[in-house]
C-alpha cells in the first residue's frame, strides 16, 4: 500500500460514500455559514464538531434540534472563504483536520480579490473518513 494514500490530501470534486455493510449509510451533504454550525456569534474562525453537524442536520431536514443520526463520519470536508471583497487579499482560509484519528494536515487559500473566494475541499486521511463518531461527542473534528 502507498503511504501517502494514509495521509490527508487536497482534492476536487466529490467523493461517492460506499455502504458498508454492518449499517445502512445515509449520504447528506450540508451547506450551511460557520455560523449556523457553530450555532454562536459569527466568528471568522471555530472549532466544528459531530455534536453541531448533526443538530444542523436536524434542523435544515427537520426544524428539531435534536439530532436524527446516533453516529456519523466524514468523507469529505469543503469550505470557501468570505468574498474576496470582504476577507481582503491577505485574509488566508485555513482548515486544520485534527489530530486525534485525523493526522492534524492544515490546508490554505487565499482569495483573488474580486475574482474569487478562497476555497478549500479536503478528503481527510483513512482512519479519520472510517471513524464513526457518535452524535453526542463534542470533539474538534476540524478547525476553520
Amino acid at each position: 500500500m502507498d503511504p501517502s494514500a494514509m495521509a490527508s490530501k487536497l482534492v476536487r470534486g466529490s467523493e461517492v460514500i460506499p455502504a458498508t455493510p454492518d449499517r445502512f449509510v445515509f449520504q447528506r451533504s450540508l451547506l450551511g455559514t460557520l455560523f449556523a454550525f457553530l450555532q454562536s456569534p459569527a466568528t471568522p474562525t471555530g472549532n466544528v464538531n459531530m455534536h453541531n453537524i448533526l443538530v444542523y442536520e436536524a434542523q435544515v431536514s427537520s426544524g428539531s434540534s435534536t439530532p436524527r443520526f446516533a453516529e456519523a463520519r466524514i468523507k469529505k470536508i469543503e469550505v470557501w472563504g468570505a468574498g474576496a471583497a470582504e476577507a481582503g487579499a491577505a485574509t488566508p482560509l485555513t482548515v486544520a483536520v485534527v489530530s486525534g484519528s485525523g493526522d492534524g494536515a492544515v490546508f490554505r487559500d487565499f482569495p483573488i480579490p474580486g475574482a474569487t473566494r478562497a476555497h478549500v475541499a479536503i478528503i481527510p486521511n483513512f482512519e479519520y473518513r472510517d471513524t464513526w463518531v457518535q452524535a453526542v461527542d463534542t470533539t474538534t473534528l476540524f478547525t476553520i
